[in-house]
């Protein structure tokens, strides 16, 4: 996976979350049958929007928009040095990857715990509301197979333009430029994301959890409408069919919202989510200091390369 597919896909987190999931944990447990038992709830605040939802505890330490975007304009001027030498100084490649629309790494809650705000849930249903443009890549902006083989090694040890191509090509020789400096094997991009994945997945097993499900589900029944969770409300099949929401996926998603307030869903999930963050924050404070430090490094390094130009 590249480092932008990275984190790309773990801004995808609450989508992964299927009704009824099992998953593969980390060593922090599932609530059930663990060593130690589930840690204890959090403080349980009163959700009634997107606003009420506290940050979490991992978000001190989740990539932000700022060092994603240096970290990828690091990565892009020091394969475009790379894949100049082989006589490919326009290379685009990368250009993609610098997405001005990234939103960083922490929390969303609206990603988190899908439907929260009645007046989006009444315009949009459970469709994401319309983003601004995103950046779009330079006219030209795809890759050549000859491009292609040289920034991915596929040609390494081979001579282009009078040079040897690296082992790993110029995409393993720009994460050397831009990692030098960093502690090595600290993955910078999906340090926290990749952990944090697992203990949603332990919260949403969680009898507490489960409970406030349960009720949020059996206020969904005096509304007529049978779903076990609200992940199957919001993955219902139906929904995926529309390229906008529908009257009858508004409906379902302002019920939705309705008995999450009224069951205060929402509040008891992040409680939960809360502890297992803070007990996985605590045990792994030397890992976490440890990422932070190369997170900084390859920032600093990506920085310098960003201020040098192509130069």
């Amino acid at each position: 996976m590249t480092a932008a597919c990275a984190v790309l896909a773990a801004g995808l987190l609450a989508a992964c979350g299927t009704s009824g999931g099992t998953g593969e944990g980390t060593s922090e447990g599932t609530g059930k049958g663990t060593a130690d038992g589930p840690p204890p709830a959090e403080r349980v605040p009163k959700v009634t929007s997107s606003a009420d939802v506290p940050g979490l505890p991992l978000d001190a330490h989740a990539l932000t928009r700022e060092q994603y975007l240096t970290y990828m304009k690091g990565q892009r001027v020091a394969a475009r040095r790379c894949m100049a030498r082989f006589g490919f100084p326009d290379f685009r490649g990368l250009d993609s990857s610098v997405d001005a629309s990234y939103r960083g790494d922490r929390a969303d809650p609206s990603r988190y715990f899908y439907a929260i705000d009645a007046t989006g849930a009444a315009r949009y249903g459970y469709h994401s509301p319309p983003e601004g443009p995103r950046s779009t890549p330079p006219p030209g902006g795809g890759t050549t197979a000859a491009e292609n083989a040289v920034y991915q090694g596929a040609n390494a040890g081979r001579r282009v333009a009078g040079r040897t191509v690296p082992e790993g090509g110029c995409s393993a020789e720009a994460y050397r430029v831009t990692h030098e400096g960093a502690q090595a094997g600290v993955d910078i991009l999906s340090g926290v994301s990749r952990p944090r994945y697992d203990l949603y997945r332990q919260a949403q097993r969680d009898d507490r959890v489960r409970a406030a499900f349960a009720g949020w589900s059996a206020c969904m029944r005096r509304s007529g409408l049978a779903y076990a969770d609200p992940m199957a409300a919001q993955n219902d099949v139906r929904w995926r069919k529309a390229a906008a929401a529908t009257r009858e996926e508004t409906a379902v998603a302002v019920a939705d919202v309705a008995c999450k307030q009224r069951t205060n869903t929402v509040g008891v999930w992040w409680s939960v989510l809360a502890a297992y963050e803070k007990r996985y924050a605590t045990r792994h404070r030397d890992e976490l200091a440890d990422l932070r430090r190369a997170r900084e490094a390859v920032v600093r390094t990506c920085a310098r390369l960003v201020a040098e130009g192509e130069r």
